[in-house]
């Protein structure tokens, strides 16, 4: 296997993986929107169990995670775009 290929990993930063995860992001407030408007609760893996919860409860803690990812995007400096010298 050639070494010399970059291959993308999970910590990998990049502008395709932030719009992959902004449409995941839109794509769960969307469905937990549909839910909280039809009354249906929503199923969700939690400690290794699929449990159900309210879509009250799932927006609650989407915010709280979208207002996470925010933070955490301000405190992360733009990935480099020059090469390095040397």
């Amino acid at each position: 296997m050639n070494q010399d290929t970059a291959t993308p990993t999970a910590n990998s930063q990049g502008p395709l993986r932030e719009e992959a995860l902004q449409a995941l992001r839109d794509a769960v407030g969307k469905v937990i929107q549909e839910h909280k408007r039809l009354g249906i609760p929503l199923a969700i893996w939690r400690d290794g169990k699929a449990i159900e919860i309210s879509p009250e409860e799932a927006e609650a803690e989407y915010l709280a995670a979208k207002a996470r990812a925010e933070a955490e995007a301000l405190r992360t400096p733009p990935e480099e775009t020059a090469p390095h010298a040397g």
